[in-house]
């Protein structure tokens, strides 16, 4: 088992700290509830606001929605690199241009919710097969220590994070 409580702050910037005490229990065991959770929400939006933001200059539901798959694959390669034992700094992204290098209009509901999906099978597959131990590494990630479990709870509690804003902000649930 790869146990939120077991992850030291020594093995992330302080800035992740925010998404990690969003977390607990078992990485893989919340990684497949949360699987279920986030499809309950995002089949749950309309097509029609797909492309709706609670106010101007904030990201639209699509770009939150694609945000967060881009920041589950960027820390889903950080856990596989350090699990790996990557001695190389690994580099960091910046949200925003990512977010803006795909024009709004372009990016569909339905498409996200496959690559999610699809993403995130890979994410826990990734981590099954990869032994515990080696969750344990650390390595270095945008200038700071990053462990791969540590890169595991970050995808779980940036997740939670946006879903929370998802749910009180777009969509009012």
């Amino acid at each position: 088992m790869i146990l939120a409580k077991d992850v030291k702050d020594s093995e992330y910037h302080s800035y992740y700290k925010t998404y990690i005490k969003l977390t607990q229990g078992d990485l893989l065991d919340h990684l497949t509830k949360e699987l279920d959770e986030v499809l309950e929400v995002l089949n749950e939006i309309p097509v029609e606001k797909e492309h709706f933001s609670y106010d101007l200059g904030k990201w639209t539901i699509a770009q939150l929605i694609q945000h967060c798959i881009d920041t589950e694959r960027v820390f889903q390669y950080r856990v596989f690199s350090i699990a790996r034992g990557e001695s190389q700094m690994l580099n960091g992204f910046d949200e925003n241009a990512y977010a803006q290098s795909i024009p709004t209009e372009l990016v569909h509901l339905s498409n996200l919710i496959l690559e999610f999906t699809t993403l995130r099978q890979s994410t826990i597959a990734l981590i099954k097969s990869t032994p515990e131990k080696a969750m344990c590494n650390l390595g270095q990630a945008s200038g700071s220590p990053l462990s791969a479990r540590s890169a595991g709870f970050i995808i779980l509690g940036h997740w939670n994070h946006h879903l929370n804003i998802l749910k009180t902000r777009y969509l009012e649930l």
